[in-house]
Protein backbone atom coordinates (compact mmCIF):
# COMPACT_ATOMS: atom_id res chain seq x y z
CA UNK A 1 0.00 0.00 0.00
CA UNK A 2 2.53 2.26 0.65
CA UNK A 3 4.24 1.83 -2.86
CA UNK A 4 0.71 2.41 -4.12
CA UNK A 5 1.23 5.75 -2.39
CA UNK A 6 4.50 7.09 -3.65
CA UNK A 7 3.54 5.82 -6.91
CA UNK A 8 0.35 8.18 -6.63
CA UNK A 9 1.83 10.96 -4.85
CA UNK A 10 4.49 11.22 -7.84
CA UNK A 11 0.98 11.61 -10.27
CA UNK A 12 -0.96 13.99 -8.79
CA UNK A 13 2.17 16.09 -8.69
CA UNK A 14 2.52 15.33 -12.44
CA UNK A 15 -0.60 15.40 -14.00
CA UNK A 16 -2.34 18.08 -11.87
CA UNK A 17 -3.06 20.73 -14.15
CA UNK A 18 -2.53 24.42 -12.65
CA UNK A 19 -4.56 26.71 -14.63
CA UNK A 20 -2.07 29.64 -14.04
CA UNK A 21 0.77 27.60 -16.06
CA UNK A 22 1.92 29.11 -19.79
CA UNK A 23 1.32 26.80 -22.54
CA UNK A 24 1.49 27.25 -25.60
CA UNK A 25 -0.68 26.03 -28.36
CA UNK A 26 0.02 22.63 -29.96
CA UNK A 27 2.47 23.55 -32.78
CA UNK A 28 0.43 24.12 -36.64
CA UNK A 29 1.25 20.70 -39.32
CA UNK A 30 -1.44 21.61 -41.59
CA UNK A 31 -4.02 24.63 -42.18
CA UNK A 32 -6.76 25.24 -44.63
CA UNK A 33 -6.83 28.80 -46.27
CA UNK A 34 -9.90 29.61 -47.56
CA UNK A 35 -10.80 32.52 -49.50
CA UNK A 36 -13.24 35.64 -47.77
CA UNK A 37 -13.59 38.17 -50.11
CA UNK A 38 -10.04 39.44 -50.56
CA UNK A 39 -7.83 37.91 -48.38
CA UNK A 40 -7.39 34.06 -47.38
CA UNK A 41 -8.33 33.04 -43.35
CA UNK A 42 -6.56 29.87 -42.04
CA UNK A 43 -8.72 27.30 -40.14
CA UNK A 44 -6.97 24.81 -38.29
CA UNK A 45 -6.57 21.32 -39.61
CA UNK A 46 -3.79 19.25 -37.87
CA UNK A 47 -1.31 19.97 -35.20
CA UNK A 48 1.45 18.10 -33.50
CA UNK A 49 0.39 15.55 -30.44
CA UNK A 50 -2.98 15.25 -31.76
CA UNK A 51 -4.84 12.54 -34.18
CA UNK A 52 -7.51 13.40 -37.29
CA UNK A 53 -9.83 11.13 -38.90
CA UNK A 54 -11.05 10.61 -42.52
CA UNK A 55 -14.58 8.92 -42.88
CA UNK A 56 -15.97 7.60 -46.13
CA UNK A 57 -18.21 4.92 -47.91
CA UNK A 58 -16.42 2.92 -50.04
CA UNK A 59 -14.73 4.70 -53.15
CA UNK A 60 -15.21 8.14 -51.96
CA UNK A 61 -11.32 8.98 -52.66
CA UNK A 62 -10.38 8.73 -48.76
CA UNK A 63 -7.00 7.52 -49.84
CA UNK A 64 -6.70 10.19 -52.41
CA UNK A 65 -7.53 12.30 -49.50
CA UNK A 66 -4.41 10.81 -47.09
CA UNK A 67 -2.57 11.53 -50.12
CA UNK A 68 -3.84 15.17 -50.46
CA UNK A 69 -2.55 15.43 -46.40
CA UNK A 70 1.22 14.20 -47.51
CA UNK A 71 1.19 16.71 -50.44
CA UNK A 72 -0.30 19.49 -48.46
CA UNK A 73 2.50 19.18 -45.70
CA UNK A 74 4.90 19.21 -48.08
CA UNK A 75 3.37 23.07 -49.53
CA UNK A 76 1.97 21.31 -52.94
CA UNK A 77 -0.75 23.31 -52.69
CA UNK A 78 -1.72 27.39 -52.00
CA UNK A 79 -4.80 27.12 -50.39
CA UNK A 80 -3.42 25.26 -47.81
CA UNK A 81 -1.04 26.59 -45.04
CA UNK A 82 1.88 24.11 -43.76
CA UNK A 83 4.51 24.38 -41.43
CA UNK A 84 8.32 22.36 -41.56
CA UNK A 85 10.11 21.26 -38.78
CA UNK A 86 13.74 21.27 -38.60
CA UNK A 87 13.64 18.25 -36.10
CA UNK A 88 11.12 16.34 -37.70
CA UNK A 89 11.53 15.49 -41.33
CA UNK A 90 9.72 12.17 -41.56
CA UNK A 91 6.64 10.92 -42.62
CA UNK A 92 5.46 7.70 -41.69
CA UNK A 93 2.64 6.00 -43.94
CA UNK A 94 1.13 2.51 -42.97
CA UNK A 95 -1.43 0.60 -45.82
CA UNK A 96 -3.21 -2.08 -44.51
CA UNK A 97 -5.60 -3.60 -47.05
CA UNK A 98 -4.36 -2.44 -50.63
CA UNK A 99 -2.31 -4.93 -52.18
CA UNK A 100 1.33 -4.39 -53.81
CA UNK A 101 0.47 -2.48 -56.80
CA UNK A 102 -2.11 -0.25 -55.92
CA UNK A 103 0.10 0.82 -52.81
CA UNK A 104 3.04 1.26 -55.08
CA UNK A 105 0.97 3.68 -56.97
CA UNK A 106 -0.50 5.80 -54.15
CA UNK A 107 2.78 6.00 -52.81
CA UNK A 108 4.11 7.53 -56.32
CA UNK A 109 1.88 10.14 -55.90
CA UNK A 110 3.73 11.46 -52.92
CA UNK A 111 7.57 11.44 -54.77
CA UNK A 112 9.24 14.88 -54.46
CA UNK A 113 7.95 16.03 -51.09
CA UNK A 114 9.98 17.43 -48.84
CA UNK A 115 10.20 14.72 -46.40
CA UNK A 116 11.27 11.71 -46.02
CA UNK A 117 8.75 9.45 -46.81
CA UNK A 118 9.05 5.57 -45.04
CA UNK A 119 5.70 3.64 -46.28
CA UNK A 120 4.77 0.07 -45.79
CA UNK A 121 2.34 -2.16 -47.12
CA UNK A 122 0.87 -4.30 -44.37
CA UNK A 123 -1.78 -6.64 -45.95
CA UNK A 124 0.20 -9.92 -45.56
CA UNK A 125 0.06 -9.77 -41.41
CA UNK A 126 -2.19 -9.89 -39.09
CA UNK A 127 -3.92 -6.98 -36.81
CA UNK A 128 -2.05 -7.61 -33.56
CA UNK A 129 1.08 -8.06 -35.86
CA UNK A 130 -0.02 -5.05 -37.63
CA UNK A 131 -0.32 -3.20 -34.69
CA UNK A 132 2.82 -4.13 -33.57
CA UNK A 133 4.74 -3.17 -36.62
CA UNK A 134 3.67 0.48 -36.53
CA UNK A 135 3.99 0.39 -32.70
CA UNK A 136 7.65 -0.22 -33.65
CA UNK A 137 8.54 1.91 -36.26
CA UNK A 138 6.73 4.67 -33.94
CA UNK A 139 9.20 3.93 -31.18
CA UNK A 140 11.99 4.16 -34.07
CA UNK A 141 11.03 7.15 -35.81
CA UNK A 142 8.42 8.68 -33.91
CA UNK A 143 10.64 11.70 -32.65
CA UNK A 144 11.64 12.01 -36.58
CA UNK A 145 8.26 11.87 -37.68
CA UNK A 146 5.52 14.85 -38.57
CA UNK A 147 2.98 12.91 -40.19
CA UNK A 148 2.13 9.45 -39.74
CA UNK A 149 -0.86 7.95 -41.75
CA UNK A 150 -2.91 4.98 -41.04
CA UNK A 151 -5.17 3.49 -44.23
CA UNK A 152 -7.24 1.90 -42.57
CA UNK A 153 -8.01 1.72 -38.72
CA UNK A 154 -10.25 -1.19 -39.23
CA UNK A 155 -7.59 -3.45 -39.86
CA UNK A 156 -5.82 -2.97 -36.38
CA UNK A 157 -8.49 -4.98 -34.62
CA UNK A 158 -9.17 -8.58 -35.02
CA UNK A 159 -12.38 -9.00 -32.51
CA UNK A 160 -14.37 -6.50 -35.09
CA UNK A 161 -15.50 -3.28 -35.04
CA UNK A 162 -18.01 -3.45 -32.26
CA UNK A 163 -15.56 -4.99 -30.02
CA UNK A 164 -15.61 -2.08 -27.50
CA UNK A 165 -12.43 -3.10 -25.37
CA UNK A 166 -10.48 -3.35 -28.47
CA UNK A 167 -11.57 -0.08 -29.61
CA UNK A 168 -10.76 1.61 -26.19
CA UNK A 169 -7.41 -0.05 -26.90
CA UNK A 170 -6.67 0.98 -30.32
CA UNK A 171 -7.74 4.80 -29.61
CA UNK A 172 -6.08 4.76 -26.43
CA UNK A 173 -2.45 4.21 -28.63
CA UNK A 174 -3.63 6.92 -30.51
CA UNK A 175 -3.34 8.97 -28.03
CA UNK A 176 0.04 7.67 -26.45
CA UNK A 177 1.78 7.78 -29.82
CA UNK A 178 0.55 11.35 -30.54
CA UNK A 179 1.54 12.57 -26.71
CA UNK A 180 5.05 10.50 -26.65
CA UNK A 181 6.19 11.22 -29.93
CA UNK A 182 4.25 14.50 -31.07
CA UNK A 183 3.20 13.60 -34.36
CA UNK A 184 0.20 14.21 -36.33
CA UNK A 185 -1.77 10.90 -37.09
CA UNK A 186 -4.12 10.66 -39.74
CA UNK A 187 -6.47 7.65 -40.00
CA UNK A 188 -8.70 6.16 -42.46
CA UNK A 189 -12.24 4.56 -41.59
CA UNK A 190 -15.15 3.19 -43.67
CA UNK A 191 -18.68 4.81 -42.83
CA UNK A 192 -21.97 2.78 -42.80
CA UNK A 193 -24.18 2.57 -46.10
CA UNK A 194 -27.23 3.63 -44.37
CA UNK A 195 -25.69 7.45 -42.99
CA UNK A 196 -22.58 8.90 -42.36
CA UNK A 197 -21.53 7.28 -38.76
CA UNK A 198 -17.90 5.70 -38.87
CA UNK A 199 -18.21 2.23 -38.33
CA UNK A 200 -19.30 0.44 -34.42
CA UNK A 201 -17.73 1.54 -31.33
CA UNK A 202 -14.27 1.73 -33.12
CA UNK A 203 -15.51 4.53 -34.86
CA UNK A 204 -17.39 6.47 -32.10
CA UNK A 205 -14.52 6.53 -30.38
CA UNK A 206 -11.97 7.45 -32.87
CA UNK A 207 -14.44 10.67 -33.79
CA UNK A 208 -15.10 11.31 -29.57
CA UNK A 209 -11.08 11.87 -29.16
CA UNK A 210 -10.24 13.33 -32.30
CA UNK A 211 -9.06 16.85 -33.26
CA UNK A 212 -10.31 16.80 -36.42
CA UNK A 213 -13.36 14.74 -38.00
CA UNK A 214 -13.48 15.07 -41.94
CA UNK A 215 -16.08 12.87 -44.24
CA UNK A 216 -15.65 12.54 -47.68
CA UNK A 217 -18.48 11.96 -50.20
CA UNK A 218 -18.52 10.97 -53.80
CA UNK A 219 -20.91 13.32 -55.38
CA UNK A 220 -23.39 11.45 -57.84
CA UNK A 221 -22.69 10.87 -61.02
CA UNK A 222 -19.58 12.89 -61.11
CA UNK A 223 -15.86 12.26 -60.68
CA UNK A 224 -15.74 14.82 -57.70
CA UNK A 225 -15.65 13.98 -54.12
CA UNK A 226 -17.09 16.45 -51.49
CA UNK A 227 -14.90 17.17 -48.49
CA UNK A 228 -16.66 18.40 -45.33
CA UNK A 229 -15.35 19.27 -41.79
CA UNK A 230 -17.62 17.64 -39.45
CA UNK A 231 -16.08 18.28 -36.17
CA UNK A 232 -12.79 20.11 -35.12
CA UNK A 233 -11.29 21.42 -32.04
CA UNK A 234 -10.56 24.64 -31.16
CA UNK A 235 -11.35 26.32 -34.43
CA UNK A 236 -14.23 27.24 -37.05
CA UNK A 237 -14.46 24.81 -39.19
CA UNK A 238 -12.73 24.83 -42.79
CA UNK A 239 -14.82 25.56 -46.27
CA UNK A 240 -16.17 22.45 -47.85
CA UNK A 241 -14.61 21.81 -50.99
CA UNK A 242 -14.12 19.64 -53.50
CA UNK A 243 -11.57 16.47 -54.26
CA UNK A 244 -10.68 15.82 -57.78
CA UNK A 245 -7.84 13.84 -59.80
CA UNK A 246 -5.71 15.38 -62.80
CA UNK A 247 -4.10 13.47 -65.45
CA UNK A 248 -1.52 12.59 -63.72
CA UNK A 249 -3.55 10.75 -61.21
CA UNK A 250 -2.55 13.61 -58.18
CA UNK A 251 -5.19 14.51 -56.08
CA UNK A 252 -6.47 18.65 -57.06
CA UNK A 253 -8.85 20.90 -54.91
CA UNK A 254 -11.95 21.85 -56.46
CA UNK A 255 -14.59 24.44 -56.83
CA UNK A 256 -17.81 22.45 -57.45
CA UNK A 257 -20.19 24.90 -59.67
CA UNK A 258 -22.79 23.02 -61.70
CA UNK A 259 -23.43 19.88 -63.54
CA UNK A 260 -22.27 19.68 -67.13
CA UNK A 261 -19.60 17.82 -69.06
CA UNK A 262 -16.03 18.61 -68.67
CA UNK A 263 -15.06 20.23 -71.80
CA UNK A 264 -11.51 18.57 -71.01
CA UNK A 265 -11.91 15.31 -69.33
CA UNK A 266 -9.17 13.50 -70.15
CA UNK A 267 -8.77 9.49 -69.12
CA UNK A 268 -11.40 9.90 -66.51
CA UNK A 269 -14.83 9.89 -68.47
CA UNK A 270 -16.86 7.38 -68.08
CA UNK A 271 -19.23 7.29 -71.62
CA UNK A 272 -22.83 8.50 -70.72
CA UNK A 273 -21.71 10.19 -67.16
CA UNK A 274 -21.68 13.83 -66.45
CA UNK A 275 -19.26 15.05 -63.79
CA UNK A 276 -19.46 17.96 -61.52
CA UNK A 277 -17.57 20.82 -63.97
CA UNK A 278 -15.22 22.29 -61.52
CA UNK A 279 -12.27 25.07 -61.57
CA UNK A 280 -9.10 24.74 -59.50
CA UNK A 281 -9.14 27.14 -56.83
Amino acid sequence: MADNENIFEELEKKLRINPDAEVKAPPLLLAKRDVYGTSFVSRRMCTLGNFSVTKGKQKSRKTYMATMLLLAASGTYEEFYYNLFDSKDKILYFDTEQGEYDAVNTIRRAKGIKYELLAFELRGLSPQERVDFIEYEADKYGKETALCVIDGVLDLVSKGMNDEAEAIEIVGKFMKWTKDFNFHLNTIIHQKKADNFALGHLGAYLCRKAELVMSIEKIPNTYISEVVCEDIRGSLPFDTFGLGVDDNDLPILCDVIEKKPLKNSGSYTAPGLERVDYVPF
